[in-house]
């Protein structure tokens, strides 16, 4: 039981950290715009 609570922990950080806050990487998903200009960027992150 332990070993899943520091399963879903460590992947909650991983996703939610080091992903999103950090790399900015959350833009991908949303790809509205094609990301060649830092507003485009900004847009598809809105």
């Amino acid at each position: 039981m332990a070993g899943v609570f520091l399963g879903l922990g460590l992947g909650g950080f991983v996703d939610g950290i080091l992903l999103h806050q950090i790399l900015q990487w959350h833009h991908m998903i949303s790809n509205l715009q094609p990301l060649t200009t830092i507003s485009n960027i900004d847009l598809n992150m809105l």
